[in-house]
């Protein structure tokens, strides 16, 4: 099999065989500066099993900052993404904890609060209110939970020239390093 990062526009490769899917990734995202993979993520993977093999995988922190941050990109257009927030949180509830939230990267925080915030307002609450109060006091979430809880009632919206500069800035609002903004705004 050739090496997948010598074709840059393919980051992931599906395999499929009896009924199972397998996505492949050798970057979490298009635009690297989103979420880089943390080479220590590849020296100790959590290993899960699938169908009686063991199979690596993000740590679970890791996978929680990515389903929010993967989430947020899409603005929460699908309802599963948000169910595995909610999962992830009543199973895993030291994901959720506030300590645990505040040490969230700081390029992180927005994304997070959103997730949560958008969770808690089309699922229902799930979080403790601590979490909550965290999550409610991260600036720069109004604009993104309004975008998405419109994206999930209406589905993505086209984008005309009288949008175009909303879409630019609430592109930007996902994060606030410097150097993700030039990669992102392509």
């Amino acid at each position: 099999v050739e090496h997948v990062s010598r074709y840059p526009a393919k980051y992931d490769v599906k395999f499929e065989a009896d009924g199972v899917c397998v996505e492949m990734h050798w970057r979490l995202f298009a635009n690297a500066r989103l979420m880089p993979v943390d080479p220590a993520w590849l020296r100790r993977p959590r290993h899960l099993s699938a169908h009686g093999a063991r199979v690596p995988a993000l740590p679970l922190s890791a996978q929680w900052v990515y389903t929010l941050v993967h989430g947020l990109k899409h603005l929460w257009l699908r309802m599963q993404w948000l169910a595995d927030v909610t999962a992830l949180a009543l199973r895993h509830p030291q994901l959720v904890r506030r300590d645990a939230l505040e040490a969230v990267g700081r390029g992180y925080a927005r994304s997070v609060a959103t997730g949560l915030l958008v969770a808690e307002t089309a699922l229902g609450p799930f979080l403790p209110r601590g979490s909550r109060e965290w999550a409610a006091g991260i600036g720069g979430t109004g604009v993104l939970v309004r975008r998405s809880l419109d994206t999930l009632a209406r589905g993505p919206a086209r984008l005309g020239p009288r949008r175009a500069a909303g879409e630019v800035v609430g592109r930007m609002a996902l994060r606030s390093d410097i150097h993700y903004r030039p990669d992102e705004a392509r």
